[in-house]
């Protein structure tokens, strides 16, 4: 009636019936000329067979090219609530297109199955932190080690510069004394037969220290350029102990210095070892400890089999090291810090040579001591095998030059 009145023509709406998961029907109202429904025509729609043959090929055909490569983009089809809860899951990576009549209830979506804009800059970000971050450390690693390097180089630098001075001091004081003492001796200025005895020992004091140095001098030489090598015997320790220790007594007898040797009375297998580099570690041992000893002062050494090892001690009742330097003793021109550094003559290579020749030798170099309560150093070599022979005559090139940090003897 509406329709006439406004002179229109009315066409009856379809109606969709979607109560049916697998079958949609679809109806068209039929009128006569008063436009009274006198019918109803209509067709039913198998949902399944229009979604795999019509909706899905036309959108592979239309959005196909618009997915990448890798799959990140994903097109389909959902139904139902589906698509509103995928939304309001995901907002940021779905967009969503209803279809329209007859599907009203279906919704074409575009999904990123990758992650979100804001994931993939906060990814981003964290990324480029993390790089920058390694980088920083990085770079203050490199600045660190080349501080590092530099201070260390200019300790060696301050440490080679003592040492040529001490080694011009310890060479110069004994030359001059054994030159007077000499020359009131070739004069006849020296007739008393104990002055000329104390004058002769005092000249055989000196040399033998000057002897002492240069051979320590050659041998630091030798080490560096790795051209040391050792003659290897199977000797008998406890005969080049007593030795040693005999020769080092005679310069002692008017400096209150006591000197003692225990050798324990079990067997004690002989060692593969370079004689002159043991007697070598033995005086330097003891020089070592007549320097730092107080009067009065009293040296002793022992030798003793400790399971499959030779011990070596050389004990004194000196100032004795700290902890903290016990380590650094055997680094070349190191001298621990006290107040004693100026007064106590030493080029700071004794030590480094001890620790070399004993390693060389296979051994370790151990250390006991308390500051003010003296130092024991003990020297531990392996028992030669007993398939060696005596004179083997093995030749043994030191194994490499010192470590970069060098080694030396404590004041």
């Amino acid at each position: 009636m509406l329709a006439e009145d406004f002179g229109l023509e009315p066409t009856p709406a379809l109606v969709v019936d979607e109560h049916d998961p697998i079958n949609r029907i679809i109806l068209k109202p039929i009128t006569d000329e008063e436009y009274l429904i006198v019918g109803v025509a209509g067709l039913v729609l198998d949902q399944r067979k229009a979604r795999s043959e019509l909706l899905d090929p036309a959108i592979c055909e239309n959005a196909g090219h618009l997915i990448p490569d890798d799959g990140s983009l994903e097109i389909r089809v959902v139904v139902g609530q589906t698509a509103r809860t995928l939304r309001e899951k995901e907002r940021n990576r779905v967009l969503l297109q209803d279809i329209g009549f007859i599907f009203k209830d279906w919704t074409i979506i575009a999904r990123h199955t990758g992650a979100s804009p804001e994931q993939m800059a906060a990814a981003g970000f964290r990324i480029n932190m993390t790089w920058t971050v390694v980088a920083a450390c990085l770079l203050v690693g490199a600045l660190l080690l080349a501080l590092r390097t530099t201070l260390r180089e200019s300790r060696l630098s301050q440490m080679k510069s003592d040492f040529v001075s001490n080694v011009s001091h310890e060479l110069r004081t004994p030359l001059s004394s054994i030159r007077v003492f000499g020359e009131y001796m070739s004069l006849g200025r020296v007739q008393d037969p104990e002055k000329v005895k104390e004058y002769g020992a005092y000249i055989e004091s000196e040399g033998r220290r000057l002897t002492q140095l240069i051979n320590n001098i050659l041998d630091f030489s030798k080490i560096e350029s790795a051209e040391k090598e050792y003659r290897l015997e199977r000797t008998a320790v406890e005969e080049i102990v007593r030795a040693t220790v005999a020769s080092f007594e005679k310069p002692l007898d008017s400096e209150r210095i006591m000197v003692s040797t225990h050798i324990d009375p079990r067997p004690i297998p002989a060692v593969m070892i370079d004689r002159d580099a043991l007697v070598q570690v033995i005086f330097n041992l003891l020089d070592n400890a007549v320097k730092y000893s107080r009067c009065p002062a009293r040296i002793d050494v022992t030798v003793e089999p400790r399971g499959q090892e030779i011990a070596i001690s050389v004990r004194d009742n000196g100032i004795g090291i700290r902890r903290d330097d016990q380590k650094k003793v055997f680094e070349k021109f190191f001298r621990v810090g006290t107040g004693l550094v100026h007064d106590v003559k030493g080029s700071g290579l004794g030590l480094s040579i001890v620790d070399h020749i004993v390693h060389a030798h296979r051994g370790r170099v151990e250390i006991e001591s308390e500051p003010g309560d003296g130092c024991t150093f003990t020297i531990l070599i392996p028992i030669a095998p007993p398939g060696e022979s005596q004179g083997s005559g093995e030749r043994q090139a030191a194994d490499s030059n010192l470590a970069s940090d060098g080694a030396g003897e404590p004041a």
